[in-house]
Formats: structure tokens, C-alpha cells, sequence
């Protein structure tokens, strides 16, 4: 607040389409997530019926989806992350399995940014890197 009381007004700052795109994928997942609780009746609005809610949450999600970049299908991003991982460890085949798991997860990125799920992503690269370095 400026000394008046009254909220400071900043300048715009511009979006990079990689902090827009970050920002979309979090957008999509709270409203996959918002879908899901009011599916299960947690949601708290009494100004909205639970099939409205579910309605207008699955209408925007849709929304988003339309404007997103497709993702990669699950096979697809397994031989992605399967030939990422086996030309990292014969690359680096004495680093740790944090940092292999790194820099796998750093190429994917720099490729295909959000075109994948991060987390299936992490969780496809540590059984890879586990089972090539016995972790």
C-alpha cells in the first residue's frame, strides 16, 4: 500500500510461453482435482449445486485442454525416458542416482516441456535409474 492506504499498482510483467505453459499445467491440475472433490461431495459452495460444479469444473478443464499442447502417450514417454536414461548413464555411469535422475529429467524438459505428466515422468526415470544402478 502506498502511503494514501491505497494498493500500489505495478507495471505488467511479461509471461515467458514456458512460465505460461507451467502456469496452464497447474491451472489443469487443480481443476482435475477440484473435479474429484466435488465428485465426492467435499466441496464447501452452497451457491452451486454438486452437478453444476462438476459441470462448469469439467467445461473449463475441456476448455483448457483445447489449448494445451497434447501430451505424450504413456509408451511414447517411456521410450523417450528409456533412451534418455541409458545414453545419461553411459555418459556419466559414476554419478549418483539423484543426479542421473536429474539430469534425465533436465533433457526431457529442455525437448518436451509440457508435453508430459512430471510426475509419471520422475517415477519412470527412478525405476530406470534403480534398475540400472541397483538402487
Amino acid at each position: 500500500l502506498d502511503e494514501e492506504g491505497n494498493p500500489i499498482k505495478h507495471a505488467p510483467t511479461a509471461c515467458t510461453a514456458e512460465q505460461q505453459l507451467r502456469a496452464a499445467r497447474f491451472l489443469e491440475f487443480d481443476l482435475r482435482d477440484s473435479i474429484v472433490i466435488a465428485k465426492n461431495n467435499q466441496t464447501k459452495s452452497s451457491t452451486e449445486t454438486k452437478t453444476a460444479r462438476i459441470e462448469r469444473l469439467t467445461g473449463e478443464l475441456a476448455a483448457l485442454m483445447a489449448v494445451l499442447p497434447e501430451r505424450l502417450p504413456d509408451a511414447e514417454l517411456e521410450r523417450i525416458l528409456t533412451d534418455i536414461t541409458m545414453a545419461v548413464f553411459v555418459e556419466r555411469p559414476h554419478e549418483s542416482s539423484a543426479k542421473l535422475i536429474g539430469v534425465v529429467l533436465n533433457r526431457l524438459r529442455t525437448d518436451h516441456f509440457g508435453k508430459y505428466d512430471g510426475r509419471k515422468a520422475r517415477d519412470v526415470v527412478k525405476h530406470l535409474v534403480d534398475s540400472l544402478v541397483g538402487g
